[in-house]
């Protein structure tokens, strides 16, 4: 398993714990660099959904983050990409005043005020499959700044 951003993962079968890197041979011990060995996150795409207490408050019926990414990971699932694409919760994204929220990586962008529609439009527009959700991202003017 692969820890990442409080995400536990399973490797995929295909993904080698550490794969070999033969560049290094005939390096001097001192010439390498301490990330020479280091794997890389094997996915694509990552989507983080808040299902802190804000974010999932009951008084959202359906609409919160829980079901939100319970969701996504179903439709993830179905299209066969769990092997490419993990969508993840996470505890708390410090967005509380715009949840539910979401962030697709690599890119960072950040979608808020979802629902369970607007979410599924938001990672269908990000793996490429409709148009962009944009009216779902977090405009960085309405971000409060103290």
């Amino acid at each position: 398993f692969t820890s990442f951003v409080g995400c536990e993962v399973p490797r995929p079968s295909h993904t080698p714990a550490l794969a070999r890197d033969d560049s290094n041979v005939g390096r001097a011990d001192e010439e390498l660099t301490k990330t020479d060995h280091l794997m890389k996150y094997p996915f694509d795409k990552l989507f983080l959904v808040c299902t802190g207490p804000r974010c999932s408050d009951e008084e959202r019926g359906k609409e919160r983050g829980e079901h939100i990414q319970e969701e996504l990971k179903d439709l993830n699932k179905k299209l066969g990409r769990k092997p490419i694409v993990r969508v993840c919760k996470v505890s708390c994204l410090d967005l509380c005043d715009y949840g539910p929220n979401m962030i697709a990586y690599p890119d960072g962008t950040v979608y808020s005020h979802l629902d369970r529609e607007s979410a599924k439009r938001a990672y269908s527009g990000e793996m490429g499959d409709g148009a962009r959700a944009e009216d779902k991202e977090l405009d960085p003017a309405e971000l409060k700044r103290p």
